[in-house]
């Protein structure tokens, strides 16, 4: 995030808080994608560990999971949690 919004989008200023929002958006709207060519790069870098559908279905699961779990620590990490909380229910209401 630092090379495209600078360094300072880790303080809690406005600015920085609407930086993260930016990068949180982008990363909603192309969660799909991001996992599908996340999944692809894996399996061949290593194709021997995801040799039929099955595997591959598991793997897909695993980095879901993997980019949802680091996506809410990033959230709690950089914004109070109420705030997080919050932009959550804004989003879906």
């Amino acid at each position: 995030m630092s090379r495209l919004w600078g360094e300072q989008v880790w303080s809690r200023d406005p600015e920085c808080i609407k930086a993260r929002a930016e990068a949180a958006d982008l990363i909603d709207l192309h969660f799909n994608g991001i996992i599908d060519q996340w999944t692809e790069a894996t399996m061949m870098i290593f194709p021997e560990w995801y040799p039929d559908e099955a595997h591959q279905v598991h793997l897909k699961e695993n980095l879901r999971n993997s980019l949802l779990a680091q996506s809410i620590i990033f959230a709690i990490r950089t914004t109070s949690v109420p705030t997080f909380i919050c932009a959550g229910i804004a989003r879906k209401g």
